[in-house]
């Protein structure tokens, strides 16, 4: 036994209401599962072949091994190099993404064994994976959904009083995180990061149109628009930042920006 697996196997026998037997039993299982992905990738564990030859189980062992002794980071970027496999319009689904390992982790029967690689999976999805969450998946838990830090272009345009065409370009201008995947009927999803929709929600409240800027700074829209020409007044929405049709800038940088002018000559 590798001394990853070791360590790991140390570490689930805090549970004093399971048997030595039944702890070793569900390790193997979990060795089993992870070295049949590694070495096999895209196979089912079941269909893994030669496990009778020493070489081809030792293959296995020490393949899971380097996943259990770097948890849960091996067991990501196992997960990224599964879901990397499958042609982007067919992997929005989380059973299409993750194929067999998926349906192997929540298989019937396998619960105490495979807890903390259903756990590990969520977190992976909830935190890295772009695709689709259905809120009616019976698989995975609730919170892999409601706290899924990829939300769809429609929702997050929704929640900052947007137009969709208008969040996709702000995701293509580099304002949002995002990312965009095609679809089986040739049509695209795109998604938004959470924490940039949340922090462009609460920055909009400080946002202030062409006409609040004129009044603040006492000049006319004639010379604000040559203020915008000159990149010293920057708007961060707008007919040329995101198809917006009003300008829209931070109080804060407005701010900034009249405390120049007044140390300035008057032209």
């Amino acid at each position: 036994m590798s001394a990853e697996i070791q360590i790991a196997g140390e570490a689930c026998w805090s549970d004093p209401s399971v048997s030595a037997a039944d702890h070793l039993c569900d390790l193997l299982h979990r060795v089993w599962l992870l070295g049949a992905h590694v070495v096999g990738t895209g196979v089912k564990r079941k269909q893994l072949s030669d496990l009778h030859d020493c070489r081809r189980a030792t293959e296995v062992v020490e393949a899971a091994g380097r996943v259990l002794g770097h948890w849960p980071e091996a067991f990501f970027e196992l997960l990224d190099d599964l879901s990397a496999g499958i042609p982007p319009d067919k992997s929005n689904r989380v059973a299409a993404a993750f194929g067999p390992v998926y349906r192997d982790i929540y298989a019937k029967g396998t619960w105490r064994a495979f807890s903390m690689l259903r756990e590990s999976f969520e977190q992976y999805v909830r935190l890295r994976w772009t695709g689709q969450v259905a809120k009616r998946n019976r698989r995975l838990g609730d919170e892999a959904a409601t706290e899924h830090v990829w939300i769809p272009a429609t929702r997050a345009a929704k929640e900052l009083g947007w137009r969709a065409p208008r969040l996709r370009r702000a995701i293509a201008a580099g304002i949002l995180r995002g990312h965009v995947r095609p679809l089986p009927s040739g049509r695209t999803m795109s998604v938004a990061h959470r924490e940039d929709v949340d922090h462009v929600k609460k920055e909009q409240l400080q946002w202030i149109d062409l006409s609040t800027v004129c009044r603040f700074l006492r000049i006319g829209k004639r010379h604000a628009k040559g203020l915008m020409q000159s990149t010293r007044l920057r708007p961060v929405t707008g007919p040329s930042v995101d198809g917006s049709s009003v300008w829209r800038f931070r109080q804060i940088d407005v701010t900034e920006l009249a405390r120049t002018l007044k140390t300035e000559p008057a032209v």
